[in-house]
């Protein structure tokens, strides 16, 4: 398909109409892959030894994908699906022991499968979680992320709906997070769960420099809130950080 195309570097398909077998092997020199907003695709077959970057965004269809044969790949974004979620449980770490950075989008009934299975991500230092319904994620899940991603530097978390829930804290296996710098959680409503989960991270993290609470929610590209007119009002602000001031140091926290 790509025959003429032998030297390109970055491809992406943007709301495009694609076949049901999609092959990139042909394209050796590519580093960049984008697929936005496109239907028809069923397969994508990967086998990029120079592929640093791969990215699904908004894709109706959730196509598999093998990353065996793109072992430096760095930065992944896919939407999680049943047929994707072997491959973050399990395989991924293995499949490409070079990720640096990982964006992962999940409906409600997705993400409490893959949290619970998720796999150890030894070389992962930034990690953006899309959740665009409830997901009933609070602080046992979020003890669940911090240890298996060890050398977690930067952590986005985007929720459209925050509903407040009750958690098991016997679940909780104590742990101190020693390498993560910066938290913004986005889409931030202000319910005891995701107090809750702040106050963890406040309080489990060594050298936090910045954490930002944002009320806006996108599921665009990782550290870009899109401007919506959702806000928090000055009371509701106030209230966040006094919450929140015992378990802070001057200059971390910023709520918008």
């Amino acid at each position: 398909m790509f025959t003429c195309l032998l030297t390109l570097k970055s491809l992406t398909f943007d709301r495009c109409t694609l076949p049901e077998k999609l092959s990139l092997s042909s394209l050796t020199q590519l580093e960049n892959f984008m697929i936005m907003s496109s239907a028809g695709v069923e397969l994508v077959e990967i086998s990029n030894m120079n592929l640093v970057s791969f990215q699904s965004v908004g894709n109706h269809c959730l196509f598999p994908f093998d990353l065996r044969r793109a072992p430096n790949l760095k930065q992944l974004r896919f939407p999680l699906s049943s047929k994707s979620l072997s491959l973050i449980s399990t395989h991924l770490p293995e499949h490409c022991p070079a990720l640096q950075s990982l964006t992962i989008s999940a409906l409600t009934k997705m993400v409490k499968p893959w949290v619970l299975r998720v796999a150890n991500f030894c070389k992962v230092t930034e990690l953006c979680l899309i959740h665009g319904e409830a997901s009933q994620f609070g602080i046992v899940n979020m003890n669940r992320i911090l240890r298996a991603f060890p050398c977690l530097q930067e952590l986005e978390f985007r929720q459209s709906v925050s509903p407040d829930l009750e958690e098991e804290k016997a679940e909780l296996k104590e742990y101190v997070h020693r390498r993560l710098r910066r938290v913004v959680m986005a889409g931030f409503h202000g319910t005891p769960s995701e107090i809750g989960c702040v106050i963890y991270l406040l309080t489990h993290t060594t050298v936090l420099e910045r954490l930002v609470i944002n009320p806006k929610f996108s599921t665009r590209h990782p550290w870009h809130i899109w401007v919506a007119d959702i806000s928090l009002n000055k009371e509701e602000r106030e209230k966040i950080c006094e919450r929140l001031k015992p378990f802070c140091k001057d200059g971390v926290l910023t709520v918008h």
